[in-house]
């Protein structure tokens, strides 16, 4: 009499992420690592933002598909859009 075959595990499919998402963030103001958390309150819709070592803070409004490398994105576009509207200003005055 012959044995049966063993049935090999059927191969897992590889993740698209290879990494989760992100939650802790680095500062743009004092450059230094993993020091801004980010905090949702989805019942409110609110994100707020905040670097434990120089209190650079952040607040915007959220809706349900917000997560928090949005909102340290939308941080990032506003504080870059504040430092072209400082540079133009000051092209301006000379």
């Amino acid at each position: 009499m012959g044995r049966r075959k063993a049935r090999k595990a059927p191969k897992k499919k590889k993740s698209y992420y290879s990494r989760p998402i992100e939650k802790i963030f680095d500062c743009p103001f004092c450059c230094h690592k993993s020091t801004v958390t980010v905090q949702i309150d989805r019942q409110r819709k609110i994100a707020e933002l905040l670097c434990s070592v120089c209190e650079a803070s952040f607040k915007m409004d959220i809706d349900n598909l917000s997560e928090p490398i949005d909102v340290y994105h939308k941080w990032i576009d506003e504080c870059e859009n504040a430092n072209e509207r400082e540079d133009e200003n000051e092209n301006e005055n000379n």
